[in-house]
């Protein structure tokens, strides 16, 4: 069992695990969201042409919807309107993984700098994850809007 004891924040931990992984994929589920069982069985299909594979997803908790999120091939989708990816659907190639520790929104800051970086996105139309959303988090009792926007101006 990894020793996290010390570690810091979200990004630190995500990256020391990282470092403890075998295989060449990093598939992320934050801990009050769930996956489908086939979730990863879909996905495999598309690493050997992209980057970064995210599924669709349900909103459930607080609010229950199924995001707006573009869907196939993420090369003519505009990341700069909103986050293309949800973070529990993602697989990522091992070597791309990295979190910026100075930003809340690191999932969004990873994207950006992997789009800018020329890495191929994928989204299958499934809905394979379901990502809790409850008002009180420490993530949605923040606002994180002056961060987002200094993320969206550095990788313009």
């Amino acid at each position: 069992m990894l020793d996290l004891q010390g570690v810091r924040g979200k990004s630190n931990a995500l990256n020391e695990m990282v470092k403890h992984c075998r295989y060449d994929y990093v598939a992320l589920l934050d801990v009050d969201d769930v996956w489908n069982p086939d979730k990863l069985e879909k996905q495999v299909v598309y690493l050997n042409r992209y980057d970064v594979v995210g599924t669709n997803c349900l909103y459930f908790g607080d609010i229950s919807l199924v995001p707006k999120l573009p869907l196939g091939d993420l090369a003519a989708a505009d990341f700069f309107e909103y986050n293309p990816i949800i973070n529990s659907s993602a697989v990522i190639r091992k070597e791309l993984c990295w979190w910026d520790s100075q930003y809340d929104v690191e999932d969004y800051e990873l994207w950006l700098r992997l789009r800018k970086g020329g890495k191929t996105f994928y989204n299958l139309a499934d809905i394979l994850t379901k990502h809790r959303i409850h008002r009180q988090s420490a993530f949605n009792t923040k606002d994180h809007s002056a961060q987002i926007a200094e993320i969206k101006r550095i990788y313009r």
